[in-house]
This record gives C-alpha cells, structure tokens and sequence, in this order.
C-alpha cells in the first residue's frame, strides 16, 4: 500500500485517522479486514465508520463521519455532550467549558448515557425531533442564534434565541418552512422593536403559515 486518503474528517488530520484504524503504508491490500477497522474506527465515539474501498493497485480510501459536539444535557451534576444525532460524545462533571458554542437540549427524559452510543431517551422520538429541528436550523444558517431548544413530552419543540425571544415550533412537520418564517420574522422584529421589548418576547411559527409575535409588555402579561 503506496497511498492512504482519509475523508469526513474536520478537525482529525487523516494521519490520525488511519493510525486509529491500523492502516499504514506498506501493508498489503489483499489483507485489509473491513471489520477490524470499523472496529478501530469506532473505538473513537467521535468517529462513525462509513466505507473503506480498495483503489488497485496501490490505495485506500477511507470514508469517516466526524461527530462534532452541538449540544448538552444538563443532568444532576455533570453534562451529557451529545453530536446532532443525539450520539453521547462525553460527559463532562460539570457545565462544559464550550458550553457557549453548545446548544442546551432541555425536556428530553434521560434513561440511559453510555459514552460511544446513542442517548437512551426514554421516548426516542424526542431525540428525533431535536434532530430534525437542529439540522433545520442548520440548513438556515441560524445555529449560531440559538442557545437551548426544548422538545415536550407532546413531541413539540421551541428554541430560544441569542436575542432572549422564544420561539414556538410546534410539532415536527413543515420545520424548513417553520425556520425560514421564524428567520424573517426575527429580522423585522429586531429593525422595529428596542431590545428591551425584544428580550423575553415570543414568536409562535407552529403553523407553518404565519408567525404571531407577542413583545415582551404583552407575552408577560399572557
């Protein structure tokens, strides 16, 4: 084996990777165990296996799934830090010191937490909406505006926003269009209201049709 080539990774240097899975140049291809280095891979709770192909004569390519850290859980004493897909990457003792660049996942009932596997929620389908509601977000490019997003035991969602403004989701159906109304929304609010009436406000999108904003004076006072 002449060549090596890694792929998935963003803040793993490929090197590191096929380290982790026991690939080195001059190793023969007619030995490479796909299932000892998924195995490897997997080792890393950071690391999700996806492929390795064998390029004759003289190469590998190895697909990986980088798990990034997007969100915790705030459970008794420590913090469960979980990818976007709800994969327990740590636990950390306490609130974790990247905590400003984590979103805060609040109303999931937690059962089980095992480093290197999916959360165990009591109800799996409150994980699948963080999901769904988190990569919508994404796909907005509003990530970087929220700071906690809530799923109900009724499997509705609201998130709060940078700006002190909770926004109601409703359930997870029509959740891109839901974000793009929230979006547009957000924009007029914060070119007509002062802060002091945009801090504490809300904003209901759960239709999928229209936004109702209620100013800090008026949600208090509901």
């Amino acid at each position: 084996m002449r060549d090596i080539t890694v792929i998935g990774v963003s803040t793993y240097l490929p090197s590191q990777v096929s380290a982790l899975a026991g690939i080195h140049i001059g190793d023969s291809l007619l030995t490479i165990d796909r299932e000892r280095v998924k195995t490897a891979v997997e080792a890393d709770p950071r690391l999700e296996y996806q492929e390795l192909s064998v390029n004759w004569p003289s190469g590998v390519l190895l697909k990986v799934n980088e798990r990034l850290p997007c969100a915790y859980i705030a459970n008794l004493s420590s913090a469960i830090i979980l990818d976007k897909a709800g994969y327990v990457l740590r636990i950390d003792p306490a609130l974790p010191g990247d905590a400003d660049k984590l979103i805060r996942l609040a109303g999931v009932s937690v059962s089980t937490f095992i480093v290197g596997q999916a959360l165990g929620a009591e109800n799996p389908d409150q994980t699948l909406l963080f999901t769904r509601v988190y990569e919508a977000l994404e796909a907005g490019g509003l990530i970087g505006e929220v700071t906690e997003i809530t799923v109900s035991q009724a499997f509705t969602a609201r998130i709060r926003m940078i700006s002190g403004v909770t926004v109601s989701l409703g359930d997870g159906t029509q959740l891109s269009e839901k974000v793009r109304i929230m979006d547009g929304i957000m924009r007029q609010i914060e070119q007509t209201y002062p802060k002091e009436a945009i801090e504490g406000s809300t904003l209901d999108v759960s239709s999928g049709r229209f936004g109702d904003f209620a100013p800090a004076s008026r949600a208090s006072s509901e």
